[in-house]
Formats: structure tokens, sequence, C-alpha cells
């Protein structure tokens, strides 16, 4: 049975408005000894972040459009791909200078 825990309320920065304005509610099945209600208010405001690496996936940089693979390897392989480049493009700095490609020889 899912637990209901609320936490926060947001100012509504002077204006009249409903005595519920700026409440929520977040419902969740983790344990409460597990993740506390601080932690479940991050984790969801933590969302955004997923929501814009799934744009960026679509839209943006990667380009994903529909596979027409019909083999399940084939279909987790090229997801796994794409995740791989969001995760890199994520991660890695925007210009990451001049990359020297040369290696030393071995002595």
């Amino acid at each position: 049975m899912a637990s209901g825990r609320n936490h926060g309320r947001h100012s509504s920065g002077g204006k009249v408005g409903s005595p519920l304005d700026g409440i929520y509610v977040i419902r969740t099945t983790i344990p409460e000894k597990t993740l506390d209600a601080a932690g479940v208010v991050t984790a969801y405001k933590n969302l955004v972040h997923v929501e814009r690496d799934f744009r960026t996936i679509k839209v943006d940089h990667l380009d994903l459009r529909p596979i027409y693979h019909r083999l399940e390897g084939r279909v987790r392989g090229h997801v796994f791909i794409v995740m791989l480049a969001a995760y890199l493009t994520r991660h890695l700095p925007p210009d990451p200078g001049p990359v020297d490609v040369h290696r030393p020889d071995p002595a």
C-alpha cells in the first residue's frame, strides 16, 4: 500500500489566492526509513533533469527517431547508444578544447 506524505509550501509572493496555493502532495511507495520526506521532494524536483534529457534525446541534439528494428537486441542496443550519448552530452563540457590524439612512442 502506498503511503502519502506531503512536504513544503511555496510562498504566493504576496498575491491573494486560494489558501491551498503552493501546497502539493507527493505520494510514494518508498518507505520513509529509505527516503525521508525532504528526499522525496528533492527526487521529485530533480525530474526536471530527466525531462530535459528526454527532450534532448528526442529533439535537440541526438535526434532519436522512430526505429524499424524488429529484434529485441537491436532495439535495446539502439536505445542504449542513444542513452549513452545523452549521458555524455550532459556530463562532458560543451567545449573541451583541443584534443591531442598523438600518443608518445612507448620506450
